[in-house]
């Protein structure tokens, strides 16, 4: 991360419960920091997470990346193609959303190339 410019807009894309987004804005401070995601029960959480921790983080609902015009963007999208067995474990208490993507893993790249 030293390597990032001071003040550099940092989008966290498929954030989820906004680990990245908030490890980033914790280890960061003068980052401004955007965790997007398609779901608003995951932005839902994600918010209640910096909350609690007293993390300023923005957050938006988005499929992907949105207009926000980043210095910086990551991701830890859904990579296990669906017919791929996995532990119970993550089954049982992970959205399929955010796990598995769709029949030949990475296929959310298709939208991606196009933004």
């Amino acid at each position: 991360m030293e390597l990032v410019a001071q003040g550099a807009r940092v989008a966290d894309v498929g954030t989820g419960s906004g680990a990245i987004a908030l490890a980033l804005k914790d280890e960061r401070a003068d980052l401004v920091v955007t965790g997007l995601d398609a779901s608003r029960q995951a932005l839902a959480v994600a918010r209640r997470n910096g909350e609690r921790l007293g993390l300023d983080v923005r957050w938006r609902l988005s499929d992907l990346l949105d207009s926000g015009g980043y210095d910086v963007v990551v991701a830890n999208l859904p990579y296990v193609a669906s017919t791929e067995a996995l532990a119970p474990e993550i089954v049982e208490y992970e959205p399929s959303a955010a796990v598995f993507a769709g029949r030949m893993a990475w296929s959310w790249c298709a939208g991606w190339s196009d933004r």
